[in-house]
């Protein structure tokens, strides 16, 4: 049973968008200005059409995946999965989708990459490809190859409009390595390939993978017009000082107690005021943290993470068609299935590509199939395999296909952040509080910044753990390298700072020959405290209660006794404990969901986001159930067009005031996003159905003013009922 049981609800625009049959929610998380882009709303995205095959259909017959309201047996996608249905974007080809063409062949391509970003790319040597009857119909480069004798195209003639993540230390964005310069990373594109068929691509692998000699070199390049970064911008450098009792008395410094961001090695400025101020309280930190001083642990380290592979299930893959049947009306439909997080993004992206008034390729709509991706979790944000599988079929004669292999993703996907942190920490000795902590972390971050920046403040927002500690800083930086493009994959910067931070405790602990668990109880933030950015925690705080709990459990008491026990059997045996907070104040997120009621009585959640192999199609599914009694029967992931019905647009100079102004329109899925923030929008979408739908409805059945019943209905064995 589920109860309705709150108070009038106040149709506001600041609340939701829809009301009726289907209502439309979009929430906005603002929690502090942060300077990740968001997607603005996409004009010419149109919806996945209707009964797309990339969105899986439960077999006639099959068993209810729904356990209740609010309960699931398995998952929405489960049965799908497991009786082997096409779900991924591997799966398709372009005879299954509706209204592609099915005379001209499906094309497939081949991305031929860079593995020496010291030297000049001089060109391509393709001539076992003849032997095996592979010759490509056409090879695609950024700038043209001189005296090749085989059909090309290059990209610097299309004048395209690249997105912010394709940007190299050198300020300059490339899809692909123009010929005589030196490529920004390992495993960047240098060509690409487009065959005839499947048989001719199979046998240009085969003749061409592993291959030297393939991608030609030749000396060294000529150095960049513009000298590289030392870090992708912005830059991140928190202060934080709340010490009581001085003389003279210092007020609370913070990001937030002051209104400004603050860098501590530039002057002061309009923009920022506070930059000495910074300087000045960071000399002071500085004291604390290197003066010796009697009862006071001083301790420092360095700490280093490596570059990670995401490894998910399912490697990069995609088709695309450019229609060019509407061409003389604006442009053409660009049709895409695609796995991914950023629906939005890349959407936006690919229309954006061809955008410029001099580009001869016109592109007037995106159609985004969006199929579930098989692992992501950063590792498909922000890639640049849209934009390849875009440019490609702008450039072909009919749909294409490109398909990596383990092998093509590992060297050119997306990778999480290296990281080497340097830390300082100031500990009284007698009671274990944390006095003073300093950090500076050096993020090395790939050729591109693709999302590195962001992760970077992220991890800096993260740099004090769980803990408060009233004297500290921390700088971040994501520092350009040669490496593989990282982002925003696992954490987007946090467990890089957590694992730091912890580290450095433990070694506190070990010091002070205290409890490590005990000594994180002492300093664990609690209500009413502030982060590294000066946010208030005004809401409770259970990590000091977590921490209590995890040192009376038996596994935490007993562990020396277990640890003798296991030595004398040759086995090494340990048990370890580590706090990490999610960091609070890190920006803003749009998310959007729709809950339609059919004639039938058929519910359906509609949302921007994706399944990435965490489950969030069956909890969205299950969100409706508060308000409706039931759970959806069907869930529509990854629609990037049908939320434009709304025409929000997300401007950085609107304000509250205009009805169709958001701060954010959407933002790529990740795990905590669907978690906490869709869940949400769901279920709000889900209570205006409830409260501007089936209640009058049900009131006017009853014969009693809606006023009569608000907020005393409840939902019993599949009906709305109320008192009376």
């Amino acid at each position: 049973m589920s109860q309705n049981t709150q108070g009038p609800f106040q149709l506001t625009r600041r609340r939701i968008i829809g009301s009726g049959a289907a209502a439309i929610t979009l929430l906005v998380h603002d929690l502090a200005l942060a300077f990740k882009p968001p997607t603005a709303r996409l004009a010419g995205a149109r919806p996945q059409p209707q009964g797309t095959p990339t969105q899986p259909q439960a077999p006639a017959g099959a068993p209810d995946w729904s356990g209740g309201p609010g309960k699931a047996r398995f998952r929405i996608d489960g049965l799908a999965k497991v009786t082997g249905q096409k779900i991924y974007a591997r799966d398709f080809r372009a005879a299954d989708m509706p209204g592609w063409p099915t005379r001209t062949p499906e094309r497939m391509a081949m991305i031929l990459r860079a593995t020496n970003p010291g030297v000049a790319f001089t060109g391509l040597n393709l001539d076992a490809l003849a032997g095996v009857d592979a010759v490509p119909l056409l090879t695609i480069t950024q700038t043209a190859l001189t005296g090749f004798a085989w059909p090309q195209r290059d990209l610097a003639s299309l004048n395209l409009s690249l997105p912010f993540s394709s940007a190299g230390a050198d300020g300059v964005s490339q899809l692909l390595v123009p010929v005589g310069t030196a490529p920004q990373f390992y495993g960047q594109p240098v060509a690409i390939l487009v065959f005839a068929d499947s048989n001719a691509y199979r046998r240009a692998k085969r003749a061409l993978q592993f291959q030297p000699g393939v991608v030609l070199t030749g000396g060294l390049a000529a150095p960049p017009a513009q000298p590289w970064v030392m870090a992708y911008s912005p830059v991140n450098y928190l202060t934080r000082y709340d010490v009581p009792g001085v003389a003279p008395p210092i007020p609370p410094f913070s990001q937030v107690q002051v209104g400004y961001a603050s860098d501590p090695y530039q002057p002061d400025s309009t923009s920022q005021p506070f930059n000495s101020t910074a300087r000045a309280l960071r000399q002071r930190i500085n004291t604390t943290l290197q003066a010796p001083r009697s009862g006071v642990l001083q301790l420092c380290g360095t700490y280093s993470t490596q570059v990670l592979d995401p490894m998910f299930m399912e490697p990069e893959a995609g088709l695309a068609w450019l229609d060019p049947a509407k061409q003389g009306n604006g442009g053409g439909a660009l049709h895409l299935v695609l796995g991914t997080q950023a629906t939005n993004g890349d959407a936006t992206d690919s229309w954006t590509m061809f955008s410029k008034d001099d580009c001869p390729i016109k592109v007037k709509t995106v159609v985004l199939n969006s199929c579930y991706p098989g692992g992501g979790f950063g590792g498909r944000d922000v890639s640049t395999f849209p934009s390849l599988l875009a440019v490609t079929a702008a450039l072909a004669d009919g749909p294409v296909r490109i398909a990596q292999d383990r092998y093509e993703q590992f060297q050119g996907g997306l990778k999480q952040l290296a990281s080497n942190i340097t830390q300082r920490i100031a500990v009284d000795a007698k009671t274990g509080q944390f006095l003073a902590f300093g950090s500076q972390q050096v993020l090395p971050s790939g050729g591109q910044n693709n999302y590195s920046q962001f992760v970077a403040m992220l991890a800096a927002y993260c740099g004090l753990s769980g803990y408060d500690i009233s004297q500290a800083y921390v700088d971040a930086i994501a520092q350009p390298s040669t490496g593989v493009v990282a982002g925003s994959m696992r954490g987007f910067g946090g467990p890089q700072a957590s694992f730091a931070v912890e580290t450095l405790v433990d070694e506190v602990a070990v010091a002070l020959k205290r409890d490590p668990i005990e000594l994180r109880e002492i300093n664990a933030l609690r209500e009413g405290n502030r982060t590294i950015t000066g946010a208030p925690l005004e809401q409770p705080m259970r990590l000091r209660e977590i921490c209590r709990r995890a040192r009376e459990h038996p596994l935490w008491r007993e562990r020396e006794k277990v640890k003798a026990r296991r030595a004398k059997e040759g086995v090494r045996y340990g048990v370890g404990f580590a706090l990490a907070n999610q960091a609070y104040g890190t920006g803003k997120d749009g998310v959007m969901a729709e809950v339609a009621l059919a004639p039938d009585g058929r519910l359906t959640v509609r949302t921007n986001c994706v399944d990435m192999g965490n489950g969030s199609a069956t909890t969205l599914a299950i969100s409706t159930a508060g308000w409706l009694g039931r759970n959806a029967h069907d869930v529509v992931m990854g629609d990037v067009g049908s939320f434009n019905a709304l025409e929000l647009h997300s401007g950085s100079k609107g304000n509250w005031t205009d009805p169709l102004w958001t701060p954010s329109f959407a933002m790529s899925s990740s795990a905590c996003l669907t978690a906490f923030h869709q869940v949400h929008v769901t279920e709000q979408a889900s209570r205006v159905l409830f409260e501007a739908g089936l209640l009058p409805a049900a009131a006017a059945i009853w014969g009693v003013p809606v006023a009569q019943v608000q907020g005393r209905t409840a939902w019993q064995a599949g009906r709305l009922t109320a008192p009376g």
